[in-house]
């Protein structure tokens, strides 16, 4: 029998009259009384079990909740840790590729460098070559004339036969320029 039909069948209720048995008032009033205790918390019995239902339904949506945000957070700390990798890889090729690229360039640079000692001295060894070489023309060229001094006595020079010998050799450097200029012209032509 459901609480209900208890509290039904306790308002309902009639005894028979016995001798000398219970005061009839006495006992309907603690029935009705009964009854009204069993109503109040039959009431509240259902209140309960209302707000029992509704907090099992919010704890549900609460647990989804709660399992949708560790999925979440298990998601953002995988992605976090996946591109925290990610970017470490990313940062060592990157060091790894400048420290090639640099020992590249200073690879090339003492090359170079070397390519420059090497071409210095390389002139300064010309330079010194140069220099004797010039030294030995001069150092004989002024021996010659030394020589020359000692052994052809100074010879006295006429002007006026000096300015005949520059003419006839400017004449004939003209002769050789014209020539030369026909020549060159007549060069063209055939080409």
């Amino acid at each position: 029998m459901g609480l209900v039909e208890l509290i039904s069948s306790l308002k309902n209720k009639k005894f028979t009259k016995g001798f000398r048995g219970y005061d009839p008032v006495d006992v309907e009033t603690y029935m009705k009384k009964t009854a009204h205790q069993l109503q109040s918390i039959s009431e509240d019995y259902y209140e309960l079990k209302a707000k029992f239902k509704k907090s099992e339904v919010e704890l549900i949506e609460y647990r989804e909740r709660e399992d949708l945000f560790k999925k979440t957070l298990a998601n953002a700390t995988k992605m976090s840790d996946q591109i925290k990798t990610d970017s470490t890889r990313e940062a060592k090729l990157i060091i790894s590729d400048a420290q090639h690229r640099a020992e590249v360039i200073v690879r090339d640079a003492k090359d170079s460098l070397k390519r420059i000692y090497h071409d210095i001295s390389e002139l300064k060894r010309v330079r010194i070559q140069f220099e004797h070489n010039i030294k030995a023309i001069l150092n004989s060229h002024l021996a010659m004339i030394e020589q020359g001094q000692r052994t052809l006595p100074d010879p006295v020079v006429d002007e006026s036969k000096m300015k005949l010998d520059l003419k006839k050799m400017d004449v004939k450097f003209m002769n050789i320029d014209a020539d030369f200029i026909e020549d060159e012209s007549t060069q063209n032509l055939n080409v």
